[in-house]
């Protein structure tokens, strides 16, 4: 202790140090410059981030949804990528306002209610078919059964159809909105075309089941109508598609109703 005390006191009266040579000696501490601290990320952000990412592939699901379901052979394929799409609008949903939020949630379970509704009537016509073939139904209790199923059928598709109304009405411009309207509008007319055929419907596929022998080709006839307005369907799904993509490509180039498009910049921290 007593040699470092001695020599602090050498170096402070202006003794020269020989441990080092001060001839191109820099002073580190006065060239070295502190670096800035990192510039934090807001939490918030990465929140908002996520919800604008997840409603951007719900939309471009519903596109390519939308497309594939009036195709017969490819419905099924459509139905379910338009179901994924609408989850991921509903779990990032948050970002783009509250008007949008209640929006994509009265339209998921106007949707969800509607296919819950047409999987019941289902079930309900495919036992009442069964009862048929049995004989333990006579042909004017399936005839009236069949006629309730169609009827209760297009009532549920005018509810689910009004969901791309909720889902994405508050992230379309003008254009986008009137593809959706025009969309449901030709939608109602297919609906209301069917809702005049349902008794001849029902009548047909009554008979063609009591027979002694189901003929196949009898019960395609029977239901025919439901294909002969599939036209109306194409135009109807092209639209929306159009009108998603529409929705969509104004988020990507970052113009949306509500909330930050871009993440926020934060000076740095000047170096002290």
């Amino acid at each position: 202790m007593a040699a470092l005390l001695s020599f602090g006191s050498t170096v402070l009266v202006g003794q020269p140090d020989t441990s080092r040579s001060p001839v191109g000696e820099l002073d580190l501490a006065s060239t070295v410059r502190p670096r800035s601290p990192p510039v934090p990320r807001a939490p918030a952000w990465d929140r908002v981030r996520i919800g604008i990412d997840r409603t951007g592939t719900g939309l471009l699901l519903l596109v390519v949804g939308s497309l594939l379901g009036w195709i017969p052979i490819l419905a099924i394929v459509g139905a379910i990528l338009s179901l994924a799409g609408v989850v991921f609008l509903v779990i990032g949903r948050k970002p783009f306002g509250s008007a949008h939020s209640a929006g994509v949630v009265v339209g998921a379970l106007l949707l969800f209610l509607g296919l819950v509704g047409v999987l019941v009537l289902a079930v309900f016509v495919a036992s009442e078919s069964a009862s048929v073939l049995t004989r333990t139904t006579d042909v004017e209790s399936a005839e009236s059964s069949f006629r309730t199923y169609f009827y209760w059928t297009a009532f549920l598709a005018l509810v689910g159809g009004f969901s791309p109304f909720l889902l994405t009405w508050a992230l379309q411009r003008p254009l986008g909105r009137m593809l959706v309207v025009s969309g449901y509008t030709i939608s109602g007319f297919q609906v209301a075309s069917l809702w005049m055929r349902v008794p001849e419907m029902s009548s047909n596929l009554a008979d063609a089941l009591s027979r002694s022998r189901v003929n196949l080709r009898e019960l395609e006839a029977a239901v025919e109508p439901l294909n002969e307005y599939w036209y109306l369907s194409a135009v109807s799904s092209i639209l929306l598609a159009v009108a998603f993509y529409l929705a969509w490509k104004r988020i990507e180039r970052g113009d949306i109703p509500t909330g930050p498009t871009h993440e926020p910049r934060s000076d740095p921290v000047p170096p002290t």
